[in-house]
């Protein structure tokens, strides 16, 4: 039976077919065979094995690209990633550097401003005594050599002000708080003191000095005088400083803007070394110095000229400079000024004239019933200013803290009261605070502030800050006698004539062995001072401002030395560190002044201790420092201490009733506020033997006797008088 067959996957091309017919035992009975031929499917033509495969190589292509990008993209993105963490992180170190830097700039700026006002403050206490010790020559010495001399130092004295002055001035324009204080002027006024100022230095040099002013212009301007006039005084002491021979001029002119405005024109020429065209920026760079090989023996901070400029941007204006170098320079600048008061100067040498500094003015008035407290923490500067108030005859009392003049002002009333600013524990603002809170009878008094680390323009702020008025130190006595009369009641006001005083007055005291009453063994004394291991007297006196009143300081050191050794062991064991601070910072500045600076030093770690909290430190040395302390008493105890033996004392006794009349004596020589001779009458108890019930007061006389203080002294006088 014949069926179909179905062959599958049979490949292109010829094919036998072949049917063998079998028998029931398998043998092959016949065998037929057909021959057909199978022609290719599409699939199998080469064209398309040519496309598949072409097509499928392509794929394969494309495929294993695919995976290659794929593998660099997550390759890509795992380094986009790391390199945003790096970038991130970057970003945050340098926000973070940034921002330290700002910080460390800031703290930096600030450290600066509390140095700047702590060297102010420094160097402006010695200054003080200097200037003001000078003061008191310059009005008591009756030599013309001596004067001479003392205005000289007064000259110094200036111009190392100024030179703090620029330092500070300089700080305070980096940092933008440099303020132009408005207010009106005279101008002939503010001329006449450059010129005043200027001439000794050019005289110095054997300059001219040639001043033209405009007599037309009106006097009374509106403006920053004390400015105007640091930028005239900046130009003119350059101006002398780089001229060897020849003249300076200075010209002031005007123009008129418009009604109530003029434009106030100044210029200073010199025939001096001239400058470098290219060398003129250079002037107004801080710290710069044009030719400093050869201009290396000027004196100066480099920083006159920036200030100037910066000044006049202020103002509305700019330094103009001519120079010709080797030659001579002219620098010149323009300001708009309103006008207050339209009276001309007219001849303005009839000004200008050279006359005694105004220091040595006779004073105008005396005032014997008024009461002045003045509060400073360094006993010098209390001993400069009862100096500087001693000719007017006021009644003055000193403290050395605000506590104590709080104490002292609930219950004395005073017609004004003078705060030094910077106080251990209470400030001066703090100790004004308090009197007007705390001392009904002082409340409404005048309140006037002393500032040693004072800047030009620092009125304003210490007004706002609710002083009545204020004064820079150093100390100026005629501005010191103008504050007070200023405030003084006029029923307390006594005017004498304008008068210098007469020969035979200014002659009091010189001549006789004795300087202000003090016998003539200055040299002696110095000598042993000297030979003290640990002080330096040359410091020392370069500091106080002369042997005489260094030897009124040492005397104060060593009349003091005791009470304040004792002050300092109390406060230590009482634990008391803000007043053990208050003590050893007096120490430090007492010492400092006296040449023992290494004593100056360590008092001035353990105020620091004090401040920081470092009780350790103050347990760890407090001990060495009483023992130092104690052994610079001693070795001056054999200068200034009295050491006759009693048993071989053959001095007479002063008996109890001669020492009666004697301190009654006394009494009416302070009352009259005849010191001097209070001092010598003083002075002559040294020739007997004294009861011993009054030794202790005339120890305690002796030590205010030295510090000129008059209602001490009085009050002494009546306990010791009752006591005996």
């Amino acid at each position: 039976k014949l069926g179909s067959v179905t062959y599958y996957d049979i490949p292109h091309g010829n094919h036998d077919f072949v049917i063998n017919v079998l028998d029931e035992k398998g043998r092959v009975l016949s065998t037929q065979t057909y021959i057909f031929s199978k022609e290719k499917e599409y699939y199998e033509s080469t064209w398309f094995l040519l496309y598949f495969y072409s097509v499928m190589f392509t794929f394969g292509i494309f495929i294993i690209i695919s995976i290659v990008q794929g593998a660099l993209m997550t390759q890509q993105k795992k380094e986009k990633g790391r390199h945003e963490l790096v970038v991130n992180q970057l970003e945050r170190e340098k926000t973070e550097a940034l921002e330290r830097a700002l910080h460390m700039e800031e703290d930096a700026n600030r450290m600066k401003s509390e140095f700047l006002a702590n060297m102010s403050h420094e160097i402006r206490t010695p200054i003080n005594a200097i200037i003001g010790m000078d003061t008191m020559i310059m009005r008591e010495s009756g030599e013309a050599n001596i004067r001479n001399y003392a205005r000289d130092i007064h000259t110094a004295g200036k111009t190392l002000l100024s030179l703090i002055n620029d330092i500070l001035d300089f700080s305070k324009i980096e940092s933008g708080k440099l303020e132009l204080v408005l207010g009106e002027y005279d101008l002939s006024t503010l001329v006449g003191g450059i010129v005043n100022m200027i001439t000794p230095k050019a005289r110095s040099k054997k300059l001219e000095l040639e001043v033209n002013v405009n007599p037309e212009i009106p006097s009374g301007l509106y403006g920053d005088a004390v400015r105007i006039e640091q930028i005239i005084i900046n130009i003119l002491n350059n101006a002398v400083k780089y001229t060897e021979k020849g003249k300076v001029t200075l010209n002031v002119d005007y123009e008129n803007v418009e009604s109530g405005t003029i434009l106030l024109k100044v210029s200073v020429s010199d025939t001096g070394i001239g400058i470098k065209a290219e060398d003129i920026e250079k002037l107004f760079t801080p710290y710069a110095r044009i030719d400093e090989q050869k201009n290396k023996k000027i004196e100066g901070t480099g920083l006159g000229m920036s200030i100037t400029k910066d000044l006049l941007d202020k103002m509305g204006s700019k330094l103009e400079v001519a120079s010709v170098y080797g030659e001579g320079s002219t620098f010149s600048f323009e300001i708009l000024q309103p006008v207050i008061h339209a009276e001309k100067i007219g001849d303005f040498r009839e000004r200008t004239e050279e006359k005694e500094s105004v220091q040595t003015e006779f004073e105008r008035f005396h005032a014997p019933e008024a009461k002045l407290l003045v509060v400073d923490d360094v006993e010098m500067n209390l001993i400069v200013a009862r100096n500087l108030l001693k000719r007017i005859k006021v009644q003055v009392d000193t403290v050395q803290s605000g506590a104590e003049a709080v104490d002292l002002a609930k219950e004395t009333e005073y017609d004004i009261i003078l705060l030094d600013s910077m106080m251990p524990g209470m400030s001066g603002e703090e100790t004004m605070q308090a009197l007007k809170r705390e001392c009904p009878l002082n409340a409404g008094k005048p309140m006037i502030v002393l500032t040693a680390h004072a800047v030009k323009g620092a009125r304003e702020e210490y007004l706002n800050l609710g002083y009545t008025n204020y004064l820079s130190k150093p100390l100026d006595g005629a501005k010191l006698e103008a504050m007070i009369q200023s405030y003084l009641p006029d029923e307390k006001i006594i005017f004498v004539e304008d008068e210098q005083p007469s020969e035979n007055k200014a002659e009091e005291g010189a001549g006789d062995g004795k300087a202000g009453g003090y016998e003539n063994t200055e040299e002696a004394k110095i000598a042993l001072l000297g030979a003290i291991d640990g002080i330096d007297t040359v410091k020392g006196i370069e500091t106080a401002g002369g042997e005489d009143a260094y030897l009124l300081i040492c005397r104060v050191f060593y009349d003091t030395a005791k009470e304040r050794i004792g002050m300092i062991k109390d406060a230590f064991e009482a634990e008391d560190y803000n007043a053990y601070k208050i003590q050893v910072h007096a120490l430090k500045s007492s010492a400092r002044i006296i040449g023992a600076l290494k004593l100056s030093e360590a008092a001035l770690e353990m105020e620091t201790a004090a401040r920081e909290g470092n009780i350790e430190l103050i347990k760890r040395n407090t001990a060495d420092i009483l023992k130092s302390y104690e052994w610079f008493y001693e070795k001056m105890d054999e200068i200034f201490g009295d050491h006759v033996d009693a048993k071989d004392d053959d001095r007479p006794l002063l008996s109890e009733e001669d020492l009666e009349q004697n301190l009654s004596e006394m009494t009416e020589l302070l009352e009259a506020f005849d010191m001097d001779t209070a001092k010598e009458l003083l002075e002559s108890f040294a020739d007997y033997r004294l009861p011993e019930s009054f030794k202790e007061t005339y120890s305690l006389m002796k030590a205010k006797m030295a510090e000129l203080d008059r209602d001490a002294l009085l009050n002494l006088i009546r306990g010791g008088n009752e006591v005996g």
